[in-house]
């Protein structure tokens, strides 16, 4: 999804870059007189900079909005209370049966390397991710709307048995 967005805006970019290359190449003319030519680019300048400027926010709006960035401070407080410590290469979590449409504050932290606490559901969508570093507890507010099985993964490079830090949460339909 968003690697698609991505490599469409490289390959117009690439294509804009060669073809302003092109351009150039083509009108190359041998040195003469130039006043006419600096003349009507400098009037050109100002509108070159706002189609740049407006290419560059629409790039930005239509390729970020899509991220699975959560307010991590959104959501209840109050509910239930889970402790997860994040160590090399596993996760120790102090309750993983949890009922659905509860507030749950995940109180997350490291005791080794910082880690990347991400609950995924069973599409592979990230619903919620906060941090874990050593010597610092983050809480990351969340409520799951269906019961069902919710994988966390670890989203920071933490060492040579990283792809091996994952766990899953049992959400009840209590």
């Amino acid at each position: 999804m968003i690697q698609d967005s991505v490599s469409l805006i490289t390959l117009i970019g690439v294509g804009l870059i060669a073809g302003v290359f092109v351009f150039v190449f083509l009108c190359s003319k041998p040195p003469g007189d130039s006043k006419a030519v600096k003349h009507r680019w400098y009037a050109v300048r100002p509108y070159w900079l706002l189609v740049l400027v407006g290419l560059g926010t629409w790039a930005g709006t239509a390729t970020l909005g899509g991220l699975p960035y959560t307010d991590t401070h959104s959501g209840a407080s109050g509910g239930l209370e889970v402790e997860v410590i994040g160590r090399q290469w596993a996760w120790q979590i102090s309750r993983t049966s949890l009922p659905a449409n509860t507030p749950i504050q995940f109180r997350v932290t490291s005791v080794d390397v910082n880690h990347g606490f991400a609950i995924y559901d069973r599409n592979w969508h990230v619903l919620a991710q906060t941090q874990a570093m050593p010597g610092r507890t983050n809480t990351l507010s969340f409520s799951f709307d269906t019961p069902g099985q919710y994988t966390i993964l670890c989203l920071e490079y933490c060492g040579v048995a990283h792809h091996t830090m994952a766990s899953v949460l049992t959400v009840t339909g209590e």
